[in-house]
């Protein structure tokens, strides 16, 4: 049986592992090679950078929260001694 968390803490990994690639060179590269317009005054690099933090943030936020709803097995209380 799964230890209770690990569903969380593999989400939590997979989590980073995107962020990561989300915010490696190439990616980046993507957003700043031809000088495109900027949205709402800023460029698309900043604006990029920023929703891709701000996601990692709510999905992070959804993990913790999922994880602390889950049921958990009771506890076991030790015998009392007589």
């Amino acid at each position: 049986m799964n230890e209770p968390g690990s569903r969380s803490r593999t989400r939590t990994i997979i989590l980073a592992l995107g962020a990561l690639i989300a915010l490696n060179e190439p990616l980046l590269g993507l957003f700043t090679a031809p000088p495109a317009p900027a949205s709402f005054g800023l460029p698309p690099l900043y604006l990029y950078v920023f929703a891709v933090w701000a996601a990692v943030i709510l999905l992070q936020a959804a993990i913790v929260a999922s994880a602390d709803a889950a049921p958990r097995p009771p506890e076991i209380e030790p015998p009392e001694e007589r």
